[in-house]
C-alpha cells in the first residue's frame, strides 16, 4: 500500500487507531510493519525521527500504555457499541414489520368476516315484521280462495259427470309421486339438495314426454317431518290424468324457482300448486325418532332438522305458483 497524502497529525491520529484495534482484538506483540501496513503509512515515516513518531515506535515496540491510544479505544468502543445498538433497532423494526404484516392479514381477515355478517343481516333485515305479516295474512286469504276453487271445480266436474248419459264413465286420475330424496334415504343426514332436486326432475321429465303430460304438479313445502307425506296421502286428485307430488323440503326460493322454470320448460300451462305444511319444529323432532322412522332407517339428525328450520325461506306469492296451499302438519 503506496503513502497517502495525509497531514502529519492525521498520519498520527490513523496509526494510534490501528494500534488501539489490535490492542482491542487482543493482540499485545505487534509490529511497526503491521502497523504501517494497516495504516496505509510508509515505513519511511515510521521511522522517521520526529519525536511523536519515536514516541509511536515506543509504544509498539514496548507495548506502553499510551492516552492516544486509550482514547482511540474508547472511539472504537463507542462506535462498535453504537453498531451492537443499530443492529438491535434494525432487527427490532423487522419484527415489527413482521407483526404489523401478520396483523393486517388478520384485520382483512376480519374484515371479510364482518362483511359477510353484514351481507346476511341486510338480508334478513329486508323481510320486516309488517312484511312477513302482510305476506302471512295473503297466504291465508290465498288458501281460503284455493278451497273455493278445488271446491267448484269438483262441483264443475260433478256436473260434468251427471250430463253424460252414460252414467258409468268418471274422470281418471292417477298420483305419482316424485320423492327427492328417495336415492339417499340411508345416509339422509350428508345431503346436497340441489343435487338431488335435479335428479328429481330429471325423473319429472319422462311424465312430460308422453301423449298426455300431467295438467298439475304439487310442490311439497316443509321440514322432515312436518307432515307432508301425510298430506299426500290424504289428498283427492281433482285434476283428470295425472296428477304429480314433488315431495321434498324445496325450502329455499331458488330452489323453487329451479322446478318452477324447469316445468315451464315443458309445459308453460302446467298447474303449479306450492302446498306449505306448517309444523313447529319441536314436533318434527319428535316425530323424526318415532318407531316407523327408526324402522325404515329414515331418522335424521336433530342438526339436519333444526338447520331446515333456521334457514327456511318462506313461500311468497311473487315465486310463480298457480295457487298456494297451506296445510298444518298437526297430525302424522
Amino acid at each position: 500500500m503506496g503513502d497517502k497524502i495525509l497531514s502529519h497529525d492525521e498520519a498520527l491520529k490513523l496509526v494510534y487507531s490501528v494500534i488501539a484495534v489490535f490492542r482491542t482484538e487482543g493482540k499485545t506483540k505487534i509490529t511497526i510493519s503491521e502497523v504501517a501496513k494497516n495504516a496505509g503509512i510508509s515505513r519511511s515515516t515510521m521511522n522517521s525521527k520526529h519525536e511523536d513518531w519515536v514516541e509511536i515506535r515506543d509504544i509498539i515496540q514496548n507495548n506502553k500504555f499510551s492516552d492516544r491510544v486509550k482514547l482511540a479505544s474508547d472511539v472504537i468502543r463507542e462506535r462498535t457499541k453504537w453498531q451492537i445498538e443499530a443492529a438491535k433497532l434494525e432487527k427490532e423494526v423487522q419484527n415489527c414489520q413482521d407483526n404489523l404484516s401478520e396483523l393486517t392479514d388478520f384485520a382483512d381477515s376480519v374484515y371479510k368476516r364482518l362483511l359477510n355478517e353484514l351481507h346476511k343481516y341486510v338480508y334478513k333485515a329486508r323481510k320486516v315484521p309488517e312484511h312477513m305479516d302482510r305476506e302471512s295474512k295473503t297466504l291465508l286469504e290465498l288458501q281460503e280462495l284455493t278451497k273455493q276453487v278445488e271446491y267448484y271445480e269438483a262441483e264443475i266436474q260433478n256436473l260434468k259427470a251427471k250430463s253424460v248419459k252414460n252414467g258409468t264413465i268418471r274422470v281418471f286420475a292417477k298420483k305419482e309421486v316424485i320423492d327427492v330424496f328417495e336415492s339417499k334415504r340411508a345416509n339422509l343426514n350428508n345431503l346436497d339438495f340441489l343435487d338431488l332436486t335435479m335428479d328429481a326432475l330429471y325423473k319429472l321429465d319422462n311424465y312430460f314426454v308422453g301423449p298426455h303430460p300431467p295438467k298439475v304438479v304439487y310442490v311439497l313445502c316443509g321440514n322432515f317431518a312436518s307432515g307432508k307425506s301425510t298430506w299426500i296421502a290424504d289428498h283427492a286428485p281433482i285434476h283428470e290424468g295425472i296428477n304429480i307430488y314433488f315431495d321434498g323440503t324445496n325450502h329455499s326460493i331458488s330452489l323453487r324457482q329451479r322446478i318452477i322454470k324447469h316445468i315451464r320448460k315443458y309445459k308453460t300451462e302446467c298447474k303449479i300448486v306450492c302446498v306449505r305444511t306448517f309444523c313447529d319444529v319441536e314436533k318434527c323432532l319428535i316425530r323424526n325418532t318415532s318407531d316407523t322412522r327408526v324402522r325404515y332407517k329414515n331418522s335424521l339428525s336433530d342438526e339436519l332438522i333444526t338447520c331446515i328450520d333456521e334457514n327456511f325461506e318462506e313461500v311468497s306469492v311473487t315465486e310463480g305458483f298457480n295457487e298456494i296451499i297451506i296445510a298444518e302438519g298437526s297430525h302424522v
